[in-house]
């Protein structure tokens, strides 16, 4: 590798050009070994590896003449915070990519989906957002805020919209039924919903049916019971 000074500057590193006008001629810079390379101000580089980057900092490159040749060096800088979580992020991503290839345990990818929002700085509970992929998608068991009420996630790599599919109403309050789209948003059995101004108890595990087909309406003492074990 060679540098080109000017004015005792560096100002370009490569290889030099196969001839040079030094004002008076051209010269073929390729007859030239390093010494003659440094009379045309083109000096062979003298290379240091680059330092490990840590977590919290990186090493950046620069070229410096001395007067009598070009060094690399290395200069250690504080990460940015958005490099930190934006690795963080790359990491997590990595592991989850690795996790999904290798048909990992339920229980490790949504470890993996968990760190990834904590990374982020999400919480359970924080207003819901329009996740972009996988990297960024919530976890089976997440709880978010949306429209005014509290959601659950059904399903590990949620990215639908709370009142859509896959979430399920949570809270103190009993929810409103909604149509499940499928096996992941279903009903378990002994789930309670209010649904045309009455009160329904799931009969089955995978419940997708609406009121009254495999639910029980709850009635009279059964309702207030239920009410009670809510507020």
């Amino acid at each position: 590798m060679y540098a080109h000074v000017t004015d005792d500057v560096v100002d370009s590193v490569g290889l030099p050009p196969d001839v040079a006008f030094d004002g008076e001629r051209w010269w073929d810079l390729r007859e030239l070994d390093p010494e003659g390379l440094a009379a045309t101000d083109w000096y062979l580089v003298e290379e240091a590896p680059k330092p490990p980057d840590t977590e919290t900092t990186i090493f950046e490159g620069s070229f410096v003449f001395d007067g009598d040749g070009v060094a690399q060096v290395w200069t250690e800088v504080p990460k940015t915070p958005e490099q930190v979580q934006a690795e963080a992020v790359a990491a997590a991503q990595a592991e989850l990519d690795r996790a999904v290839a290798l048909n990992s345990a339920p229980e490790e990818l949504q470890a993996l989906q968990e760190a990834i929002l904590a990374s982020e700085g999400i919480e359970d509970g924080d207003p819901w957002r329009q996740p972009t992929g996988a990297h960024d998608a919530y976890p089976l068991g997440a709880v978010v805020s949306h429209k005014d009420k509290t959601w659950e996630s059904t399903v590990a790599a949620n990215v639908w919209e709370p009142g859509v599919s896959g979430w399920l109403e949570s809270g103190p309050g009993i929810p409103d039924w909604v149509q499940p789209t499928g096996a992941h948003d279903a009903y378990p059995k002994d789930a309670e919903v209010w649904h045309i101004e009455k009160l329904w108890k799931s009969n089955v595990d995978g419940n997708v049916w609406e009121p009254p087909e495999q639910w029980t309406e709850l009635v009279g003492a059964n309702i207030r019971k239920t009410l009670r074990r809510r507020s």
